[in-house]
């Protein structure tokens, strides 16, 4: 008996554990952070409920976790049916880039076994924003010149760090953000000042610095709701508009004509493919890659072309103009899933998207913080799901998961059940 209580509590410490370094990794390093925050959400399976209370029931964990990874497994199900002469082997590997869908998505069926308040929670997405700064910042110091410099502060530069794209990177970057702000009306000066850092480093470096335009784009449609949030502690408001001064110095600095211009040279125009590929807008591409897959969609609108081919199949209705064009997924979750699983995947990257929101209607929760995290990340999920991707990358596709179980932790504290912590 003394045994298993032994075992039960070094596993419960290890899985809480597992679970912040995972969060403080995503902030530069979102592959590795979602990797133990995986290996968390396993070790938490195993993790007794000490107090038996359900604050969530079961049952809603159940069907969150259902709603999340549905799209996961259509696309399964469409590669078993369209292309298991392909072999199962590259099914899986084509289904690995979403893979932390389902990993990190088991870490909501245990929401109830987690030990975390709010206040850490805000935290650790403010220590994984200022070390991300910091790291930045250390680079950018020892080498400048060399393999370092695409991760260089130059605003004609994309930060990106080890997340490996620029785009995930923000998304990551711009959710801990988010939770970061939670603390801004602590009634704990250091910890508001430690949330407002985070919160600036990160909205600065997810936006401008990643030249990521959706995030800025989110930025811009979530930033009331921001300001309201913030307004709600009259001390930390009074903090920000001593810094305003300083912050209007900043603004000037960074949107000069020649940064704008040259984040829209970063941001707006590429390649696509090959370096021997004539330059184009960006915008542009994504228009004939949907335009294209829309084509391919008509032909095979039930069943669908099946994960292996979500690109392939549309390469044949590209324009001879763009025969070099070439990518993983559409830059549109909605239109890829409808190529890879028919109209029922397409209703499910839908529901995918917008799950944190329905999470909350689920759990009657809509207020306060809970409303505050929903709004912003609906925003910022659905912009970056309808112009490139959420479900597509390993980084990416973790914070749907991490956003429910923000949310979830939220409401859990504001439960009238005594929790223990």
């Amino acid at each position: 008996m003394g045994y298993d209580f032994k075992l039960m509590t070094h596993l419960n410490k290890l899985s809480h554990t597992s679970l912040y370094i995972g969060l403080i990794f995503m902030g530069f390093f979102g592959a590795l952070g979602a990797i133990f925050i995986a290996i968390s959400a396993i070790l938490f399976l195993f993790v007794k409920n000490e107090n038996g209370n359900e604050i969530i029931s079961r049952r809603k964990l159940m069907l969150s976790f259902l709603l999340i990874t549905a799209v996961w497994f259509s696309y399964l199900l469409s590669g078993l049916v369209n292309n298991y002469n392909e072999g199962l082997l590259n099914i899986f590997y084509k289904l690995s880039s979403s893979i932390s869908i389902p990993l990190v998505g088991m870490i909501i069926v245990s929401l109830n076994k987690i030990k975390i308040t709010k206040e850490k929670l805000s935290l650790t997405a403010a220590a994984s924003l200022i070390s991300m700064a910091a790291i930045t910042l250390f680079l950018e110091t020892v080498s400048p010149e060399n393999i370092l410099s695409k991760h260089s502060l130059s605003i004609t530069e994309r930060l990106e760090l080890f997340s490996g794209n620029a785009i995930p990177f923000s998304v990551s970057v711009f959710s801990l953000s988010l939770l970061s702000a939670l603390n801004t009306y602590n009634s704990n000066r250091f910890y508001r000042t430690i949330a407002f850092l985070g919160m600036s480093a990160g909205l600065y470096s997810s936006t401008l610095l990643s030249g990521t335009r959706g995030t800025l784009l989110v930025l811009i449609l979530v930033f009331p709701v921001l300001i309201y949030y913030l307004k709600r502690s009259n001390l930390f408001f009074g903090e920000i508009l001593k810094a305003l001064p300083f912050l209007l110095i900043f603004v000037f600095f960074t949107f000069n004509s020649t940064n704008i211009e040259a984040y829209k040279n970063k941001t707006f125009v590429t390649n696509s493919s090959t370096s021997s590929a004539p330059e184009e807008k960006t915008t542009n591409i994504r228009f004939v890659i949907w335009t294209a897959a829309i084509q391919a969609i008509e032909k095979q609108p039930i069943k669908g072309h099946g994960i292996t081919q979500r690109f392939t199949s549309i390469r044949p209705y590209l324009p001879e103009s763009h025969g070099h064009v070439w990518h993983s997924h559409s830059h549109n979750d909605v239109i890829s899933s409808t190529v890879i699983s028919g109209v029922f995947g397409g209703i499910l990257a839908i529901l995918y998207l917008i799950s944190p929101v329905l999470f909350i209607m689920l759990t009657g929760s809509f207020r306060g913080d809970s409303a505050f995290l929903g709004v912003s990340f609906l925003a910022l999920y659905l912009v970056t799901g309808i112009t490139n991707t959420m479900i597509f990358n390993e980084v990416a596709s973790a914070w749907i998961p991490i956003s429910i179980l923000s949310i979830g932790i939220l409401i859990k504290e504001s439960s009238p059940w005594p929790k223990n912590y």
